[in-house]
């Protein structure tokens, strides 16, 4: 029987992929776009800086989140 989602895996990403910065947050983007596609199914996704965070030497780190267009965790658009 053909699945109609990808696999849903609870909890934090699997592997070495920091969805904090914004090289992972494209990263798991990309994975959550690939992974719908092999569904068969159309998923707007993109990466948005949530907050910055000051370091003791005066630097600053950007934090960043992905977000999508999935309606309570299912895709609305067939490919």
């Amino acid at each position: 029987m053909p699945q109609h989602h990808p696999r849903f895996y609870p909890g934090p990403c699997r592997g070495k992929v920091n969805g904090f910065t914004e090289k992972g947050a494209r990263e798991l983007a990309r994975s959550i776009r690939a992974a719908w596609e092999r569904a068969g199914w159309d998923v707007a996704v993109r990466i948005e800086r949530i907050s910055s965070e000051d370091i003791p030497d005066g630097r600053s780190i950007a934090h960043f989140t992905v977000r999508s267009d999935l309606v309570n965790g299912l895709a609305q658009r067939r490919l």
